[in-house]
């Protein structure tokens, strides 16, 4: 089970936000830059200090990527 996390933050500069894609564990496995599907990007080894401080996200759950 993945879990899919769509940044939602409100930044008070330019900042993009992306798309995260986080394993069972929580670690950052990937993303898609800029909400776009079409460009995933999948990481050889996950991010395990990933942080979602001082950040707002919609979270859904799905079963594969």
């Amino acid at each position: 089970m993945y879990s899919i996390m769509k940044e939602i933050t409100v930044w008070p500069d330019n900042t993009p936000n992306h798309t995260y894609i986080l394993d069972q564990k929580g670690h950052c496995v990937g993303y898609f830059p800029l909400h776009d599907e079409s460009k995933k990007i999948m990481f050889n080894v996950p991010f395990k200090r990933w942080s979602k401080s001082y950040r707002k996200f919609k979270t859904t759950k799905v079963e594969s990527i």
